[in-house]
């Protein structure tokens, strides 16, 4: 421990950890990695400080090589342990019209990473016919599925907690209780989920 103290080894990993949001995947390929550069002649220091800048110019190369998965634990680079729970969950929409999983997860992009509320989305039904008049505006379909109302004319909820528990299957979100229910999501999932958005045009 005096060793990573001294060469700031341990700041360069709390850095790494950082970088990484605490994704344990992301972290064992950033292991393997430095384990790599480390066999190949770099003292440690060194090595995590290559990884920071590796990761800071590439990191969608980075997330997708394969090179380390194979000595992963997992067998997966980050990518694809995502892309197959995306296209499960695309493949559940396409199966199940009334449920918006991939959608939703697109769509909380736009907001707090770490604290979408159901309590939006309820107001957001209340208020949706209305502010679409006034700015004449078309809500696509899915967000109409998500935000409908019953036959009480208060939110109908079971498309968006369907939706949302399937994320919450895919570990893609986590759920938050307190102080508003809601989810949060990890901020390099918000970044995959928000790969070939036109922002613009989502907002």
């Amino acid at each position: 421990e005096a060793l990573w103290r001294e060469d700031g080894c341990l700041a360069l990993v709390e850095e790494i950890t950082e970088c990484l949001d605490r994704l344990a995947l992301a972290m064992d390929l950033a292991g393997a990695r430095v384990r790599a550069d480390v066999e190949n002649g770099d003292d440690l220091a060194t090595a995590l400080r290559q990884y920071i800048a590796d990761y800071r110019r590439s990191q969608d190369r980075l997330l997708r090589d394969e090179e380390f998965a194979r000595v992963s634990t997992y067998k997966k680079t980050v990518w694809t342990a995502w892309e197959t729970s995306l296209a499960s969950l695309r493949e559940t929409e396409g199966n199940q019209p009334d449920i918006h999983p991939v959608q939703l997860l697109r769509f909380a992009t736009l907001l707090d990473r770490a604290n979408v509320q159901d309590e939006l989305f309820r107001l957001a039904s209340l208020g949706l016919e209305e502010a679409c008049d006034r700015l004449n505006v078309e809500v696509p379909p899915w967000m109409q599925g998500l935000l409908s109302r019953g036959k009480d004319d208060e939110w109908d909820e079971l498309s968006y907690r369907t939706s949302v528990k399937l994320l919450l299957r895919y570990r893609l979100v986590r759920p938050v209780v307190e102080p508003w229910k809601g989810i949060t999501m990890h901020s390099l999932v918000q970044w995959r989920a928000s790969g070939g958005m036109d922002q613009e045009e989502d907002w």
